[in-house]
């Protein structure tokens, strides 16, 4: 820290003011910086003593940390697999189910009710002989419509 830094953190400037304000965050800024360094001393404390422990680990315990860090942990996911499959193609079957649903012969009945509701539509509208002829050539495409000259 500077000199002038040090004397405006320590000076009292008028409570809101900008260099009050300046002063604050000199100060914050400060310790962050400090708390930064606790933090990364601290790290490599923690990374030094953990190095030191893994080194003298005795066989057994080695055996051990390494069960509980890699074999626990992949032994207890292959037994959750079947169970995750299970889910995983019982949703899917679930989703093809709601997705066809409605069976073919359900489609063709609703579409063959909408064929009679159109032509029974088609009759009671009236028009010039060109408009009539149109929709008559319309109900003659409609299959399973009856069509009467």
């Amino acid at each position: 820290m500077s000199y002038v830094s040090s004397i405006q953190m320590n000076y009292k400037f008028s409570e809101g003011s900008f260099a009050s304000k300046l002063s604050s965050v000199l100060m914050l800024l400060e310790e962050e910086k400090d708390l930064k360094k606790e933090i990364k001393e601290g790290k490599a404390q923690l990374h030094e003593l953990t190095k030191i422990t893994i080194e003298n680990l005795y066989d057994e315990q080695a055996n051990e940390l390494l069960k509980l860090k890699w074999i626990d942990p992949l032994v207890e996911s292959i037994r959750k697999l079947p169970d995750v499959l299970i889910k995983e193609i019982t949703r899917k079957m679930y989703s093809l189910q709601q997705k066809y649903a409605k069976t073919f012969v359900e489609v063709s009945d609703e579409l063959e009710s909408s064929k009679n509701d159109l032509g029974i539509i088609l009759d009671e509208l009236t028009g010039s002989e060109f408009d009539m002829e149109g929709i008559s050539k319309l109900k003659m495409l409609l299959n399973g419509v009856n069509y009467d000259k």
